[in-house]
């Protein structure tokens, strides 16, 4: 027995596979061949029952428990550098930690794609729960230039909280949406059902990505209007 024995298990072709790239149930759940999940640890559990016993009740639990252990104090570190440590780890400590109503409370690494978009939205939240602004009514108004001047802030009023209402409403909906339609294609039964399951889910999730999109270029367009 080698010293490898006590901290692995044996390598697919070890215990009869032709090759070691096996295929998993979670990325091809249809497919041909033999799985990871099912036949590798069969074969193995059946081969080799005793070191199947110590790897998986006792090695496995011990190394990723430890894991999980480190993990904890990493988090605990790491938000005492983001929150308290005033060094390079405390640049998010902005109102962009609270922009995502998806995702509350962020902090730590952000990269700077999501930081343009958080900062973004993050100040067009602020500007309209601060409710700064106010609706004209041009309804009255004789003078056909001032007429004017309140019916472009009007529209402007009803374009800042139409964007505030996509960011902080509409946008949780089409995530529940996403993950309802990512739910269906753990329960297909045939590869044709999978298939078109993730296909509609896909397709849905470049729908909400273009939506987003083009919500955060009418943001930029408006951002000369918030001012109070």
């Amino acid at each position: 027995m080698k010293w490898r024995d006590f901290w692995d298990l044996p390598a697919p072709t070890e215990v009869g596979f032709e090759d070691n790239y096996l295929r998993t149930t979670m990325f091809s759940p249809f497919g041909t061949g033999p799985t990871w999940e099912v036949d590798y640890d069969a074969a193995v559990r059946r081969l080799h029952p005793w070191r199947y016993f110590w790897m998986k009740r006792v090695v496995n639990p011990i190394y990723y428990g430890g894991c999980r252990v480190r993990r904890w104090f990493g988090e605990v570190l790491h938000w005492v550098q983001c929150m308290v440590w005033p060094s390079r780890y405390n640049f998010y400590r902005i109102d962009i930690s609270n922009a995502d109503p998806l995702h509350p409370n962020q902090w730590g690494y952000c990269d700077a794609s999501e930081q343009i978009e958080l900062a973004c939205w993050g100040v067009l939240c602020r500007f309209a729960e601060d409710d700064v602004m106010y609706r004209p009514d041009a309804s009255t108004e004789e003078d056909p230039d001032t007429k004017k001047m309140l019916e472009n802030q009007t529209a402007h009023y009803d374009e800042v909280h139409e964007l505030y209402k996509y960011w902080t409403v509409d946008r949780l909906v089409d995530a529940e949406k996403s993950e309802a339609l990512f739910e269906v294609t753990e329960h297909c039964t045939s590869a044709d059902e999978y298939s078109d399951a993730i296909r509609d889910w896909i397709k849905f999730d470049e729908v909400v990505l273009h939506r987003r999109e083009e919500m955060l270029l009418r943001l930029i367009k408006i951002r000369r209007g918030l001012w109070s």
